[in-house]
């Protein structure tokens, strides 16, 4: 048990998760694809987006739409 409590905070195990994690979404990609009902898209926001968009962020469902 306490050799598997310094495993949990050591840095290898980690690493592992990661990996098992990784592989077991490849799994799932390649052997049981889910279709979607819509795309996901991601905006960038920046500076010059406040800049052009004097309005609160809360209202700029308009132009992010577009």
């Amino acid at each position: 048990m306490f050799a598997g409590i310094l495993f949990k905070y050591s840095s290898w195990s980690n690493s592992l998760e990661n990996k098992v994690l990784d592989l077991q979404f490849q799994y799932l990609r390649n052997n049981h694809p889910v279709a979607v009902d819509k795309d996901v898209i991601v905006v960038g926001i920046d500076e010059q987006t406040f800049r052009v968009y004097r309005e609160p962020m809360a209202l700029w469902h308009p132009h992010l739409g577009k």
